[in-house]
């Protein structure tokens, strides 16, 4: 939990861009500069009283007056796109949900390959367990069945588009 108060304080929120900037200046910052960086992978980083913070949670309390209680997603998967529009509160499971495909050969959400044949199957987990979805002969199909299960499970936290 993070006060409030003294985050209003030290910085602003523009909520139509996103953008935290500094209130006060101190160490090598100065009034109205762009807060924080931006890590690896995406996303921004505030250090605030020795705590490091992540911006789109400093926008959240700051337009809303309370720190979030679980996860903030970015309804458009952009973590550097953090206007109050965009952001949602979410589980853990609904923050997921709207995760774009972490394949490293590019396969579509659910997605994956027979070995050794040209075949395609698409699986889902749901509650802990994982349920299949069926074989297919081209990722396309199996693409497909995945986001139909997909969407009908986790409904408007459902990222995921057939190719």
């Amino acid at each position: 939990m993070v006060d409030t108060t003294r985050l209003r304080e030290c910085l602003s929120y523009d909520p139509d861009t996103g953008e935290v900037r500094w209130r006060l200046r101190h160490a090598n910052t100065a009034v109205g500069m762009l807060a924080g960086y931006v890590d690896r992978r995406g996303y921004r980083f505030v250090r605030v009283d020795g705590k490091l913070l992540l911006a789109h949670r400093i926008a959240w309390a700051l337009h809303y007056g309370v720190w979030p209680d679980g996860d903030l997603d970015h309804t458009n998967t952009d973590k550097s796109d953090n206007r109050i529009a965009n952001l949602r509160l979410a589980t853990r499971v609904q923050n997921n949900a709207n995760a774009p495909s972490r394949s490293r050969v590019g396969l579509p959400k659910g997605c994956y390959r027979l070995k050794g044949r040209q075949r395609w199957y698409s699986q889902i987990k749901v509650g802990g367990e994982i349920k299949r979805l069926g074989t297919f002969a081209t990722v396309a199909e199996a693409a497909a069945a995945f986001a139909r299960e997909h969407s009908a499970t986790h409904r408007e936290f459902s990222r995921c588009e057939a190719r």
